[in-house]
């Protein structure tokens, strides 16, 4: 087995996408900081196309526990954009979480990352999908520690704001984009 530095202390989490359009997978990891006071962040080793990865480039993730991460076109752009969930488990200097979105410039770069409260809660994962129906992706963060659990989802050009008890376990989704029972709609989410 080959091992690659992710340039942090502990890797959380891993997806293969290509993220430069070179049609090579890369990786992205999940980087948390721990109780020393780093931030998180977010590795990118890029792919050579032989199994083998440049070394890591770091990014901000916008908190200091990364437990997640998704690959995703969130502005509609043609390039692949990154989805953080700062869950800020295990550090005791840290109130609540955050999710991170960071813009990418189509290389294997992003643009500083944007910050979204995630309403008080410790999101532990992010997801990204068109939920409702109209060609744009949509962020989904589970955050089980709130009570009861809950999936906050954020809807393409508007944002919103998970508040305890959106989705429930067990209480699946039925409909086309009807996701307004428990939230709270902000306009203005822009990647």
């Amino acid at each position: 087995m080959v091992t690659y530095d992710s340039d942090a202390a502990l890797a959380d989490f891993v997806v293969i996408a290509d993220v430069n359009g070179d049609g090579k997978p890369d990786l992205v990891v999940a980087n948390a900081g721990r109780d020393n006071g780093a931030d998180g962040s977010v590795g990118v080793l890029l792919g050579n196309g032989d199994g083998t990865f440049r070394p890591a480039v770091t990014c901000d993730s916008g908190g200091q526990g990364p437990v997640s991460v998704a690959v995703a076109d969130v502005n509609v752009d043609g390039k692949p954009d990154l989805l953080v969930a700062n869950g800020c488990f295990g550090i005791s200097n840290c109130a609540s979480g955050t999710v991170g979105v960071l813009v990418g410039n189509g290389d294997g770069t992003f643009q500083p990352v944007v910050t979204y409260d995630d309403g008080g809660l410790l999101p532990a994962a992010v997801a990204a999908a068109d939920v409702n129906g109209d060609g744009k992706p949509d962020m989904l963060v589970a955050n089980p520690f709130s009570q009861p659990n809950s999936v906050g989802v954020r809807l393409g050009n508007e944002r919103y704001v998970p508040v305890r008890g959106v989705l429930r376990h067990g209480q699946p989704f039925r409909g086309r984009g009807h996701f307004r029972s428990g939230c709270r709609r902000e306009p203005g989410w822009q990647a």
